[in-house]
């Protein structure tokens, strides 16, 4: 996989959704290609109270949760303007 199409994944979904009144995931997306050529994607989750989780830590916790620990490619895209 070449980064352009990491970077169509990513992009395609760089939009924010609200979940609830003070949780909302954010337009910042990471896609990671991992050494066995999976990809995993990590989406921003921002929350009034300042527990939320950046992209890069989500991609990977999804990786880490899959078995994996190797990163080929990285791909981190923030949507900018609406």
């Amino acid at each position: 996989m070449e980064f352009d199409e990491l970077f169509a994944l990513a992009s395609e979904m760089a939009n924010e959704e609200k979940i609830e009144e003070h949780t909302y995931i954010s337009e910042v997306v990471v896609a990671v290609l991992s050494s066995s050529n999976e990809v995993y994607i990590g989406k921003s989750i921002k929350t009034t109270c300042s527990l939320g989780l950046c992209a890069e830590m989500v991609a990977m916790a999804n990786m880490i949760l899959n078995g994996e620990t190797e990163i080929k490619k990285w791909w981190q895209y923030i949507k900018v303007g609406k």
